[in-house]
């Protein structure tokens, strides 16, 4: 499989996000390769001519995903594949800036008294009250 995925399917995890630039095995007309991405699962249908992503699931806390090619920018939404030509390309966190920066500004007091209650709880459970 990973042959296929990495070999075939061009994919590479970098920090700029997933990559990739497929080719087909010999004698092959079309391959599909699902991928799981930060919580998305994602299809890839390769054939000669064109890449068609297609996101079939994301989890409640998966960020939103954009296609980055040489034509352009993507959204990749459900319900909503997006086709391209079979070129390389990557998989986005869409506005990746914007998201670190608002996610650590609005959950913050949150991600603490989340963090203080646990605290709380183990304390109580390892004191025995």
């Amino acid at each position: 499989m990973q042959t296929v995925l990495y070999g075939y399917g061009g994919f590479r995890l970098k920090n700029s996000g997933l990559t990739f630039k497929p080719s087909l095995p010999p004698n092959v007309t079309k391959m599909t390769l699902s991928v799981h991405y930060l919580g998305s699962l994602m299809d890839f249908a390769v054939t000669e001519k064109e890449i068609k992503i297609t996101l079939l699931s994301s989890g409640p806390i998966s960020p939103s995903l954009d296609v980055s090619t040489t034509e352009g920018v993507f959204n990749v939404e459900r319900g909503s594949p997006v086709t391209i030509r079979n070129t390389d390309g990557a998989v986005r966190v869409r506005d990746f800036k914007r998201h670190i920066s608002s996610e650590a500004c609005d959950h913050t007091p949150f991600h603490i008294c989340v963090l203080l209650l646990v605290s709380f709880c183990l304390y109580l459970l390892i004191s025995g009250k």
